[in-house]
């Protein structure tokens, strides 16, 4: 026999189905931050930031990065404890720094991987693995 037709022999012989007798709590939903409590609606988009950055900036606008705008890698690098666990990721996404090298380790091209996460540019990327290099031959003799 098929669930639906157990269904419809339930629905007959009961003459009411747990579906049928099942109701939704009156009490309200959880709010949802930056959600207004009133209208339920997303507070208006701020001027000038995309829909990523709108989304992790608090209301209070008190910050909890953890590079400071004086590091030169705060412009490509981002470490937010509340966003992705405070994995290292690129300024204005929730991609991880890591999944580019993930990538390129897989043998994927930098093109594939800006295909792969639209929300990273290309000047982010590149000046992440210039940063690499840089370090990689940081105290090194110079020819």
């Amino acid at each position: 026999m098929r669930s639906n037709q157990r269904l419809a022999l339930a629905t007959q012989n009961k003459g009411v189905s747990r579906v049928d007798s099942f109701k939704f709590p009156s009490a309200p939903l959880p709010a949802v931050k930056g959600m207004s409590a009133t209208t339920g609606n997303l507070p208006e988009r701020k001027r000038g930031l995309t829909t990523m950055e709108q989304l992790h900036t608090r209301p209070d606008e008190q910050s909890s990065e953890l590079v400071p705008t004086s590091d030169p890698r705060s412009e490509v690098i981002s470490i937010d404890p509340t966003r992705m666990s405070g994995v290292p990721c690129f300024k204005g996404t929730r991609v991880a720094i890591q999944t580019l090298w993930d990538h390129m380790k897989g043998g994927e091209t930098l093109d594939v991987f800006l295909e792969d996460f639209e929300g990273v540019t290309r000047d982010q990327a590149l000046a992440v693995l210039r940063m690499a290099e840089e370090r990689l031959l940081e105290g090194l003799p110079q020819p």
